[in-house]
């Protein structure tokens, strides 16, 4: 199955690559809750102010569902169309890890800015709308900075051709987990979000 296919490509291969994608995205987890920690408390008090008023307009019926959906959309897609498209060579690998980082610094930023400034609400806007759809987004985006790295070194090692062993996850799960993964992602953040807020 899916789950068996994943952890057969878990093997030593791709150790040292798993280690180095985990820990750009640790790094960038923690550095975006020591930004916050540390910031101006004005501008604390602007982006806590910004948001309150982002929650006003979701509680009188004012929120646009299409353009949260759009843009939803477009920051799940954009960090996999880059991991995608990056693997082509390990010179692009950079872009993966750093890609991967951003998303470990806003989930870092935005746990911390909800757990310091809405107490209670801010702990249940932190599970259902940033830990539980994230879980499997931070999965796929895991597989496939490591896939985007091991197949741009498989082109390099073999000039510009793929090695006979890289296919150990195969192309119909990984566009079937894309699916799946975005589509609860967007699932909690279009539904799940608006009616917490509203709470």
């Amino acid at each position: 199955n899916c789950v068996n296919i994943y952890f057969n490509d878990f093997n030593s291969k791709n150790f040292i690559i798993y280690m180095m994608v985990l820990l750009f995205l640790l790094c960038g987890f923690l550095i975006g809750v020591y930004l916050f920690t540390y910031l101006d408390s004005e501008l604390v008090s602007y982006i806590r102010n910004d948001f309150i008023e982002y929650m006003k307009v979701v509680k009188e019926g004012e929120f646009s569902f299409l353009n949260n959906l759009r843009f939803s959309s477009l920051v799940l897609i954009v960090p996999i169309a880059i991991f995608v498209l990056f693997s082509t060579s390990i010179m692009f690998s950079p872009i993966s890890l750093v890609t991967l980082s951003l998303k470990g610094f806003t989930l870092g930023f935005t746990t911390t800015f909800l757990l310091t400034n809405f107490e209670f609400k801010g702990i249940l806007l932190t599970i259902f709308t940033i830990i539980v759809p994230n879980v499997l987004i931070i999965f796929l985006y895991i597989l496939l900075c490591v896939k985007s790295i091991s197949r741009g070194i498989s082109r390099t090692r073999f000039k510009g051709r793929f090695s006979s062993n890289d296919n150990s996850i195969t192309l119909r799960f990984l566009i079937l987990f894309i699916i799946f993964s975005v589509l609860i992602a967007l699932l909690f953040k279009c539904l799940l979000t608006p009616f917490i807020i509203k709470l």
